[in-house]
């Protein structure tokens, strides 16, 4: 009996190992690598620092991860092999999760990789979806072509043509945005092609405050509807021109987006830019065009481009 058992367990042993397509999956001798991230630039590029990427690959035929792996954007290659007359589907996104708000939750092989991503508190950070790369085979490098899955909010603040001969704007302003949504779900697998113009799916409960994030003049945020969410200059300084000295110091007033003020965006979409203008015009505002008022008063215009794309406003990236 003893040695029955024995020999059972030797058995069930060989199978459990049998169970991972490495294992019994025919390989030829060229290694599976990836075309560096610097080089995925196309009208919807990747982010713009050499941030790793992560990389899930599955077999044609098997119901199970080849391997799921951080890819080095430095040295490019990986351990795997391409398996021997079959094709390999490949699913990414970039950064890896390792170092960012990421968190992948329970997979399924080809189908699907949940991933829940909060942005972080400098709201600068982006993050990308690879294109499914499928039914390839090698030896030729996989190209991942990513897709910009955030929104990015771009501030500009001027004064009005017709008060630049008297004043000036100083610089050192900043931007205070109040976003109602920072984190959400999405599919490594689906996202790309999904038809819900965000690209992400928002918590069902809506959070009852708003989260401020502070920068000079660029965000990356959650795509969300856009009515609600507020933007304010803060440490704005105009001076006397000549002469240089201080006429106005403080806070522009409050913009609390909605229909009236942003009459050409809905939703701040996943891939887009979306570039507000602050124009400062004291006259229009209960002044007098030789006594301009300021009090904190704007006009607000705003534009919406492909993030990267090829009409879109050149800007400083995060």
């Amino acid at each position: 009996m003893k040695k029955l058992i024995y020999f059972l367990i030797i058995i069930c042993a060989f199978a459990a190992a049998c169970s991972n397509s490495e294992e019994y999956i025919e390989k030829s001798q060229q290694s599976i690598k990836f075309n560096s991230l610097r080089d995925k630039v196309q009208t919807r590029a990747a982010n713009d620092s050499a941030d790793n990427y992560y990389v899930y690959a599955i077999i044609e035929g098997y119901n199970e991860w080849y391997f799921n792996t951080t890819i080095n954007t430095t040295t490019g290659a990986t351990d795997y092999f391409w398996p021997q007359g079959a094709t390999v589907d490949f699913y990414s996104f970039c950064p890896a999760p390792a170092a960012y708000n990421i968190v992948v939750g329970a997979t399924t092989p080809g189908t699907s990789i949940p991933i829940t991503y909060t942005v972080p508190t400098a709201a600068n950070q982006d993050f990308t979806i690879a294109t499914p790369a499928l039914d390839k085979s090698g030896p030729s490098p996989v190209h991942l072509a990513f897709n910009h899955m955030l929104s990015k909010i771009s501030i500009t603040v001027q004064l009005v043509d017709t008060l630049t001969s008297s004043f000036t704007l100083a610089s050192g302003w900043t931007s205070q945005l109040s976003m109602l949504y920072t984190s959400a779900t999405t599919d490594a697998v689906t996202a790309v092609a999904a038809t819900n113009p965000t690209g992400w799916t928002l918590p069902t409960t809506a959070p009852t405050t708003l989260t401020t994030y502070s920068s000079d003049s660029t965000f990356i945020v959650m795509p969300q509807a856009v009515a609600g969410n507020t933007l304010r200059i803060m440490g704005v300084t105009i001076n006397t021109d000549p002469g240089g000295e201080k006429y106005f110091e403080g806070p522009l007033e409050l913009i609390t987006f909605s229909s009236t003020n942003i009459t050409n965006i809905t939703n701040f979409e996943a891939g887009k830019q979306y570039n507000f203008v602050i124009t400062i015009d004291g006259a229009s505002h209960g002044g007098s065009s030789n006594e301009p008022i300021f009090n904190g008063k704007i006009s607000f215009t705003s534009t919406v481009s492909d993030w990267g794309g090829p009409t879109s406003v050149a800007v400083n990236q995060p």
